[in-house]
């Protein structure tokens, strides 16, 4: 899940409060790592729910960051 501002947040999470255990779940049936950013309040967005151009880099290079880090110790 990416990062989003808090207003955003208290809305996904009232339209769907078990979204992160849901997801958790299904990727541990499907054997695929679920990564969660949602906690990270360091990224800017540009509508609350869209990262600006710098966090956008610096979350697809962080969210790539990740994906290694399970690749490598499969």
């Amino acid at each position: 899940q990416t990062p989003v501002d808090s207003q955003i947040k208290n809305i996904e999470k009232n339209f769907w409060p078990n979204f992160d255990s849901n997801m958790m779940e299904v990727a541990k049936q499907k054997n695929v790592p679920y990564f969660d950013f949602s906690n990270r309040d360091d990224f800017q967005t540009y509508d609350g729910n869209h990262l600006d151009k710098k966090g956008g880099k610096v979350f697809t290079q962080l969210l790539c960051d990740s994906i290694k880090k399970v690749v490598i110790k499969r």
